[in-house]
């Protein structure tokens, strides 16, 4: 436990210098964050934001009870170490989610406090509020029998990953050096994780937080989630820093043009596995949508599944061999945490 808690110091540490060089606003203001937040029932949430803070409004009693309700694929995960074989697993893909669901419930304000405590000088204070900000992470950490701690946030207010995604064009921007391959990206991605604000590159960060991982705890798996569209899981071995086992996303959007789509598949060594999952009708996985000519057409990597609520999952044709997946019937609320969970709880009782 003490091992644990000087890393977190050190990750966080790290991240107040990103936070720091960030273009924040820390008086901007943000919905109350906590279990009194209301819900006006019927009323269609605005945006994916909006639906968390709805769905968690009741402290964590949701994800409780989602964790209870899949305490035994939770525990299939765990004995494969959270790492499958050449066939996914749904009892991992279930443990990959709500890993990082649970990144919904860092309180937003509380960063933006941390963010005005570090600028004014107060690191001890600004520490204060970065462990206040993930309370409720600490709680859901537990139920899983697991510790997180945040490497790199991205704040409301701030021009970084999901307000460029959102906003960017999709002209793609060839990445520097050997980051991606030096292969051309998405432009809205790229600037927001591999961009350098003030000299501070969030990436690096996650890959620090990794590094210093791995230096404290040997034979250990790591997880890395980004709310609900990514999970990528990586041991640490003695001797051999870390290495990289799945990659794991629930309703990413399309970033990859070919190029990269293939190198990212003839990558992967024996004992990786890149699995994207997507729920039947999310319109998120349909953006950016196909564009005829090269230079913007955006695929999916390899390899993917459809889920459904109701139906079984089915494996989704590969979108490099220049066929891509016509867009879906386009259904926002599909994109919603609640809705990925129903999908991967149907998946795991149709497969019992």
């Amino acid at each position: 436990m003490e091992d644990f808690r000087k890393l977190k110091r050190t990750i966080q540490l790290a991240e107040l210098d990103l936070l720091r060089a960030l273009p924040i606003d820390p008086d901007v203001v943000v919905p109350e964050d906590d279990e009194s937040a209301g819900v006006i029932e019927g009323v269609a949430p605005a945006n994916e934001e909006d639906a968390a803070q709805r769905l968690f409004k009741d402290d964590i009693k949701q994800i409780r009870k989602w964790i209870a309700e899949q305490a035994q694929a939770i525990k299939k995960a765990k004995d494969n170490h959270g790492s499958g074989n050449a066939d996914i697993d749904f009892n991992i893909m279930m443990l990959n989610f709500l890993e990082s669901a649970a990144t919904y419930y860092r309180s937003k304000s509380k960063v933006l406090q941390a963010v005005k405590a570090i600028r004014a000088g107060d690191t001890e204070k600004a520490l204060k509020f970065l462990n206040e900000s993930q309370k409720k992470i600490d709680e859901i950490a537990a139920l899983l029998d697991a510790e997180f701690v945040v490497a790199a946030d991205f704040v409301d207010g701030t021009k970084t990953l999901g307000e460029w995604a959102i906003d960017a064009s999709y002209v793609p921007q060839a990445a520097s050096g050997d980051t991606l391959y030096g292969c051309d990206v998405h432009a809205g991605f790229y600037q927001g994780l591999f961009g350098s604000f003030k000299g501070e590159i969030p990436f690096e960060h996650i890959v620090q937080a990794l590094q210093a991982t791995s230096a404290r705890f040997s034979n250990k798996t790591a997880a890395v989630g980004t709310h609900h569209t990514l999970v990528r899981r990586y041991n640490t071995t003695p001797g051999l820093d870390w290495s990289i086992k799945d990659l794991a996303t629930f309703g990413g959007p399309r970033v990859a043009l070919q190029p990269l789509a293939d190198l990212a598949a003839q990558s992967l060594a024996e004992d990786q596995h890149s699995w994207r999952v997507c729920n039947k009708n999310d319109i998120v996985c349909t953006i950016p949508p196909p564009i005829v000519g090269p230079r913007f057409r955006y695929i999916h990597l390899d390899d993917a599944w459809m889920i459904s609520a109701n139906k079984p999952a089915q494996p989704v044709v590969s979108e490099r061999p220049d066929n891509p997946v016509p867009p879906l019937t386009q259904i926002p609320n599909f994109h919603f945490v609640d809705a990925y969970y129903r999908s991967l709880k149907n998946q795991l009782t149709a497969s019992k």
